[in-house]
């Protein structure tokens, strides 16, 4: 293998880390593979999947724009507010949001920890956790680009003003390095205490290939219940 051949090699296995680690079939299955580095080790737990919220009923209540710039703070801020289906979606969001965001320096592991349910799956955890100092190390400045529409949808449990969870489904474009696709990102929500902490997680999971205009956003939405989210 010549030095072109090989540096070619190592890029394709960077975007494939930065455009998330298994491929969105539409069927709600997303190919979870472990992400190999440059010399072909393994380092990132197997992605879990962003399962379609499949049961997801109407509502006229519209949750905030996507952050302009994620942060850990914002998200805690959300954790800490009211009862309702709103604001566990604003959460969930604020959380989808920030997970893929790598952009921020901060303590990974202190700030999922402050914000996950007990329940949620260890291998999760330790996804979340190792995704991103693997994507500080890589470079990528992964983030949801704000410039393409973003769509919500979600299921409850319980009544819309005190839900006891609420599963979240986002469609967003995810961008790294000069790559950009769309991807889903499912985040389930339940209430301890007086907070909202996150009890399942799913992707960032990639649809379809790079993307190349603003509509392939709501084209590639499946299934019905999908708001979009404000500019």
């Amino acid at each position: 293998m010549n030095h072109h051949t090989a540096r070619a090699g190592v890029t394709a296995v960077l975007l494939v880390t930065a455009l998330g680690c298994g491929a969105d079939t539409g069927q709600g299955s997303p190919g979870a593979a472990s992400t190999p580095d440059p010399a072909g080790n393994v380092s990132v737990p197997p992605e879990p999947p962003a399962e379609p919220v499949n049961d997801a009923s109407t509502t006229t209540d519209t949750p905030e724009p996507l952050a302009t710039r994620s942060s850990s703070e914002q998200t805690q801020d959300e954790a800490d507010s009211s009862t309702d289906r709103l604001a566990a979606e604003n959460f969930a969001i604020s959380f989808g949001q920030m997970i893929v965001d790598v952009r921020e320096a901060r303590d990974q592991e202190a700030v999922v920890d402050d914000l996950i349910s007990t329940q949620l799956p260890a291998e999760v955890r330790e996804f979340l956790l190792v995704d991103y100092e693997d994507q500080r190390a890589l470079g990528s400045q992964r983030r949801l680009d704000l410039d393409f529409p973003a769509f919500v949808r979600s299921s409850i449990e319980g009544p819309a003003d005190e839900p006891t969870r609420v599963n979240v489904e986002l469609a967003a474009v995810f961008a790294a390095w000069d790559v950009k696709a769309v991807c889903r990102v499912r985040v389930d929500v339940i209430r301890e205490g007086d907070q909202w902490r996150v009890v399942e997680f799913g992707g960032p999971s990639v649809t379809g290939g790079p993307l190349e205009k603003s509509e392939e956003v709501e084209a590639s939405l499946q299934g019905a219940g999908w708001r979009p989210l404000p500019n």
